[in-house]
């Protein structure tokens, strides 16, 4: 059961609710990076234009998909219209650390 505070729709796809909308998009970008979800899409539109059934993954998948699409959609969007204000200091010593600025993904080097 979806709770009722979750705005930005991320208890289908991640373990607990994020309020944060740059939460939202960290851990949007854990999953994978730019390259993967701009063929996901592309990939998403071609097949709604077509009368062909997709077979490639379960479904389940596309719809985990399409609930993290909307989740970053809608944290964009809060981010736009300025209701958030929080900002992250980062300590001096930390500045190098790849924890807040890159994913677990190989292209991070």
């Amino acid at each position: 059961m979806i709770k009722p505070h979750d705005s930005l729709a991320t208890f289908y796809w991640y373990k607990e609710v994020i309020t944060d909308p740059y939460q939202v998009i960290a851990a949007f970008f854990d999953h994978g990076d730019i390259a993967h979800y701009r063929k996901l899409v592309k990939g998403m539109l071609l097949h709604v234009c077509s009368n062909k059934i997709f077979y490639k993954n379960a479904p389940g998948n596309l719809l985990f998909e399409y609930k993290m699409l909307e989740s970053l959609i809608r944290a964009a969007d809060v981010i736009r219209k300025g209701k958030t204000k929080k900002h992250y200091a980062i300590p001096k010593e930390d500045l190098f650390n790849k924890k807040w600025y890159c994913s677990r993904h190989d292209t991070c080097g």
